[in-house]
């Protein structure tokens, strides 16, 4: 599940994988009670001094361009709640876990940060450098809400979030994907499932990985609902 999940306000004791955070999974879990000295609040850091909190409490809308990158302690108070309602998922905030052999490591990209660029890739550097572990061999998969960079996403020029400036511009990055054995990503954002068949094999760093992302080449441009939504 990569993401925004909450939005529905999903509650399930048995199912099991893995999840990572989506941008609407900020505000969805936060008390309803917008009053702070309220009981429900008391679990919570204090982040009423943060603007991008304030908004989140009011707009959330506007508060995606100004989320802290990488890792935050609102971060992590987020996938407390959400592992309440998920106990049986591997909810990976900056970490990973091994399943039948793979690696899985699940960065916390909420949202596409373009205008803070060098600093969203200089945390996705550090995470993976450390959650990689020199463990060149091993076979792994990196799982975000949003895409690393738009060349994995292979976001289409068509699409509304395509931004050009948005591109993989450091070359350390470039450099782990070609030293270790990662073999695909997974992505999400645009709340069109996976499973619907948005994946390709792509080309990254002089090497082929499979992508599976709801915004692959020009599936994010809504024209694969216009049936569905004329139907009266």
């Amino acid at each position: 599940m990569v993401g925004n999940i909450s939005d529905a306000s999903v509650l399930n004791e048995e199912i099991k994988g893995l999840y990572v955070i989506g941008n609407h999974d900020l505000a969805d879990v936060l008390p309803k009670n917008q009053n702070m000295e309220n009981e429900e609040w008391k679990k919570w850091p204090p982040f009423s001094k943060n603007k991008w909190f304030q908004d989140i409490m009011q707009n959330s809308d506007e508060t995606w361009p100004k989320l802290p990158t990488g890792d935050h302690i609102y971060y992590e108070s987020v996938t407390v709640e959400i592992q309440k309602r998920l106990p049986k998922m591997n909810v990976l905030t900056n970490n990973s876990v091994l399943h039948n052999g793979i690696r899985y490591i699940g960065l916390t990209i909420p949202v596409l940060l373009v205008r803070r660029k060098k600093t969203q890739q200089k945390f996705i550097f550090k995470a993976l450098t450390q959650l990689l572990n020199n463990e060149y061999d091993r076979p792994t998969v990196i799982v975000s809400h949003a895409p690393l960079f738009n060349e994995l996403s292979i976001l289409s020029s068509d699409s509304v979030a395509y931004n050009k400036e948005y591109h993989c511009s450091e070359p350390k990055i470039e450099k782990l994907f070609e030293e270790y054995n990662i073999i695909g990503v997974i992505h999400g954002h645009y709340h069109i499932p996976a499973s619907s068949g948005r994946y390709r094999m792509v080309k990254f760093s002089g090497k082929e990985l499979f992508v599976v992302c709801s915004i692959y080449s020009k599936m994010n441009t809504g024209f694969e609902l216009t049936n569905l939504l004329n139907i009266e």
